[in-house]
């Protein structure tokens, strides 16, 4: 008997919990969008890889009419121009989005700043002496600027279409390349 009162307890102390996250999610303006699409790189990054494929969720929260503070996180994956050669971006960034005024249609500006970790991984094969594999793992302050637009299907849920350039500050040079996103924005 009190196994069950215990059970019942938490299922009284869950749903209070997930009503008052209801509520609360109802009362402020968030939104998230859940993106795919390619990224070109660009410079010295553009002559050692190919174009990278990938994907980003978004999270924002309206802190003004047409201003919204935004929170992403990334996952991009390019191959090496020579075989063997392999790379992978996580990007995580918060920021802010600026939505125009311009009717059902919401055209945006996005600016974000963050951190990039990246792993680079390797295979080369040296002939009769066999494979030499290695990886190496860092991570470095980036920023990325852009624009997108919004474009409603419900009163809830938006196509999202957006690029954005990025810069990796890497030691040397900057690490930069341009993404192409589409995907669905839609209001929590």
């Amino acid at each position: 008997l009190i196994n069950k009162v215990e059970i019942a307890m938490k299922k009284v102390l869950f749903s209070l919990v997930v009503m008052l996250f209801a509520v609360s999610v109802a009362s402020a303006q968030m939104g998230a969008s859940v993106q795919g699409g390619i990224s070109l790189p660009m410079g010295t990054f553009g002559d050692d890889f190919d174009m990278g494929f990938g994907g980003a969720g978004t999270f924002m929260y309206t802190v003004a009419p047409n201003v919204a503070l935004t929170g992403s996180a990334g996952y991009l994956m390019y191959s090496g121009k020579a075989d063997g050669w392999d790379m992978s971006v996580i990007p995580v960034t918060v920021g802010a989005r600026y939505c125009f005024p311009a009717g059902s249609v919401k055209p945006y500006a996005s600016a974000e700043a963050g951190m990039f970790f990246s792993t680079v991984e390797w295979e080369i094969d040296m002939g009769p002496l066999g494979k030499y594999s290695g990886d190496e793992s860092g991570s470095d302050f980036g920023f990325a600027v852009g624009g997108g637009v919004v474009i409603p299907v419900s009163p809830t849920v938006g196509v999202d279409v957006s690029a954005k350039y990025n810069m990796i500050v890497t030691e040397g040079e900057s690490t930069s390349s341009i993404g192409i996103m589409a995907g669905v924005n839609f209001a929590l």
